[in-house]
């Protein structure tokens, strides 16, 4: 999962635990990374395609999907055939924030939606309301220009 800061633990960490301060300063620097690829997913239709494989998978057991899998449920077919290990790293990243589940089977990484990309989904499958504009307008080039 995510980090945290907690500003009262930050000075509690004396000058002898140098590893601690330092994993900190490696979590700061990264911060943006889990918005920037979560964005990418949303926008590529990963988070969709995982959520449907889900929604239809009536018995509960087969809606983990490979990457290449994936990559041929995508609105858009990827032309770069190194598509599938790309979107095994961003799902990697995603399944340690807990936005989707991830397995080993048969030596290979396998992946499924966890309930809360129903709030992110690209196309508002469940109508009830989504807040992947919101999300992807917020992290827009324009937007975090200003700042």
């Amino acid at each position: 999962m995510g980090y945290i800061l907690d500003p009262k633990s930050m000075n509690e960490i004396n000058g002898d635990d140098e590893t601690e301060l330092g994993l900190r300063a490696v979590r700061l620097a990264n911060y943006i990374t889990f918005p920037m690829v979560f964005k990418a997913a949303i926008e590529l239709g990963v988070i969709d395609a995982l959520y449907l494989a889900a929604r239809a998978d009536v018995n509960g057991s087969g809606s983990f999907l490979k990457p290449s899998e994936i990559a041929t449920r995508l609105p858009t077919q990827p032309s770069n055939p190194e598509a599938p290990v790309l979107l095994d790293r961003m799902l990697r990243l995603l399944a340690s924030y807990s936005m989707v589940k991830c397995q080993i089977v048969d030596g290979e990484r396998v992946y499924k939606a966890e309930p809360i990309c129903k709030y992110f989904l690209r196309y508002n499958i469940e109508e009830t309301g989504t807040l992947a504009s919101q999300f992807i307008l917020e992290l827009d080039s324009v937007f975090l220009n200003t700042w």
